[in-house]
């Protein structure tokens, strides 16, 4: 964090971006609810609307005006965005979404083994280069068991094992935990009535 004399400002905007990156590669009743949750303006392409503003408040924030006569040096703004993709869903990422994302929020794709030792040094490494070693760890850790659940296929169609929905009713629709136990990832939601 920042010391006493130097200035450091964390804006909600890196998790807005992240949900316009989810949103670019979400289609049907994934992207119908991001669209709603997040307020994302209609639009006929799959990959939705929200980029293009995305990109413009970035470009505006990355574009800071000159500072004024004895105010000292102008504010620095860096935005890092990246998409780490396990060699085994590679094949499935679509260059589309790849360019799209590379175009609008300068997020770079890399290839991730998130079952190997070094997964986490990897992006670790991207963070701190990327934000010259101001977050040196972005992770704790990495979880390979998150890799074998089926992530191509929509939540509501996940059946047990790996699906558990909770004891007790009543959280929001749209919350989803990941529970690590056992060697295995399980994931909490509380579905709709089947």
């Amino acid at each position: 964090m920042a010391s006493p004399a130097e200035n450091l400002t964390l804006s909600p905007l890196s998790v807005a971006v992240a949900f316009g990156m989810l949103r670019a590669g979400a289609r049907g009743e994934t992207a119908r609810r991001l669209d709603e949750l997040f307020g994302f303006p209609a639009d006929s392409r799959p990959e939705g609307s929200p980029h293009e503003g995305f990109n413009a408040v970035t470009a505006a924030l990355l574009s800071p005006p000159p500072p004024a006569v004895g105010r000292g040096p102008a504010p620095v703004v860096e935005i890092a965005n990246a998409l780490f993709v396990s060699p085994a869903f590679g094949p499935s990422v679509q260059r589309p979404f790849v360019d799209l994302l590379a175009r609008h929020y300068d997020a770079q794709a890399m290839a991730v083994d998130f079952a190997s030792p070094g997964a986490k040094q990897t992006m670790d490494a991207w963070a701190s280069e990327r934000t010259h070693g101001k977050i040196e760890q972005l992770l704790d850790s990495v979880d390979p068991a998150l890799l074998t659940l089926p992530w191509s296929t929509p939540l509501e169609a996940w059946t047990a094992p790996r699906l558990v929905e909770p004891r007790q009713r009543g959280l929001h629709p749209h919350v989803v935990r990941l529970v690590s136990e056992g060697g295995a990832v399980w994931v909490v939601k509380e579905l709709r009535e089947r």
